[in-house]
């Protein structure tokens, strides 16, 4: 069986009681492993992920925002800026 949530709060809660197993960035589910709710399952595949295009908009007033330029830097360093 097969599910697809677009709300990251209600996967995350599915996953905290066991109702699922799952794929979340680390940063949804980074308390919720520091308390012991959920463990880390070490998952290296196989095979590369497909390169996607990502787009990024933002109002131009927030151009030089701290958490702008912090996000540009990391997709930089990943090589995932085009």
């Amino acid at each position: 069986m097969r599910f697809r949530v677009d709300h990251t709060g209600i996967a995350l809660k599915m996953l905290i009681e066991n109702k699922f197993i799952g794929f979340m960035l680390n940063s949804i589910v980074e308390d919720s492993i520091n308390n012991g709710s959920l463990k880390v399952i070490e998952y290296e595949s196989l095979s590369r992920i497909p390169t996607r295009t990502i787009y990024l908009t933002y109002l131009k007033k927030n151009k030089n925002a701290k958490q702008i330029e912090s996000l540009l830097k990391f997709l930089k360093s990943k090589n995932l800026e085009g």
